[in-house]
């Protein structure tokens, strides 16, 4: 059994972000992991391409390709606010990567980068196997 803290990050496919909120902690048994996280934005360049969130505190593994969890957001352009963003993970990967609409293979319908703005928040937890 154990217990800790981890430092959550978006990551972008181009542009930069800085934060004002950055949190994470997790609670891990066995080869089970379930993490917690908020983060906040407080500045938002020019994001494109895939958005994900990294740093997780272990890579995911075990026997499933796609291992998921819930992600919610606020303040993010064209999304209702507190809405939710769908999350998946691919085996042997220490990143969430989060889309809108429907996973198809490893291509999404939509990324999140275009939705940011400054204040975004993303917040959720996710659970897998190390």
């Amino acid at each position: 059994y154990e217990e800790g803290v981890w430092t959550p990050a978006l990551t972008l496919g181009s542009g930069s972000v800085t934060y004002s909120a950055q949190v994470g902690q997790y609670t891990k048994i066995g080869n089970y992991v379930h993490c917690w996280y908020k983060i906040t934005l407080n500045t938002v360049s020019t994001p494109g391409g895939s958005g994900s969130l990294s740093g997780l505190p272990f890579a995911c593994g075990g026997s499933l390709r796609y291992q998921a969890g819930n992600v919610y957001q606020n303040t993010f352009t064209g999304a209702p606010a507190w809405s939710g963003i769908n999350a998946w993970m691919i085996e042997g990967g220490s990143t969430i990567g989060q889309y809108y609409g429907q996973l198809t293979g490893n291509s999404k319908i939509s990324d999140i980068s275009g939705n940011l703005t400054s204040a975004s928040e993303l917040w959720g937890e996710v659970s897998y196997n190390t």
